[in-house]
């Protein structure tokens, strides 16, 4: 029994003597949001574009904030026509200039933050635009 709990404190120490695997990537690893007149897309750190985003297709936004133990992180599912989602979060660059591009859609509750940020280290989720369910 002895041995085995050695043997995990060993495991242990040479587990947190490695780089954090959930410590946050750098925003050149992640990519970039950019804004192009209706478009919105996600270009990866290697120029590939991941995702783009005609603001006509767009169906649905949601933003909600994930608890991260010591910080919460708000995120943005933005649901498009033909069934996929795309997730953004606060700590991509661009965020800021992609939430301003989201809020100018009809409609769109722009009072969101409050609701979704407080109280913190509580998910909370708010469906900010919803054109489901106008069609």
């Amino acid at each position: 029994m002895e041995r085995a709990v050695l043997g995990w404190v060993e495991t242990w120490r040479r587990l947190t003597a490695l780089p954090l695997p959930w410590r946050r990537a750098q925003p050149d690893d992640r990519g970039v949001l950019r804004i192009s007149g209706d478009v919105l897309e996600a270009v990866d750190g290697q120029e590939v574009v991941v995702f783009r985003l005609d603001r006509a297709s767009i169906l649905a936004v949601e933003f909600f904030k994930r608890d991260m133990i010591t910080v919460d992180d708000v995120c943005c599912d933005i649901y498009v026509e033909g069934g996929d989602c795309w997730r953004i979060d606060e700590e991509l660059p661009g965020w800021d200039d992609a939430v301003e591009w989201l809020e100018a859609l009809p409609g769109f509750r722009k009072n969101w933050r409050d609701d979704v940020i407080k109280p913190a280290f509580a998910e909370c989720r708010e469906v900010v635009f919803d054109r489901r369910s106008s069609d």
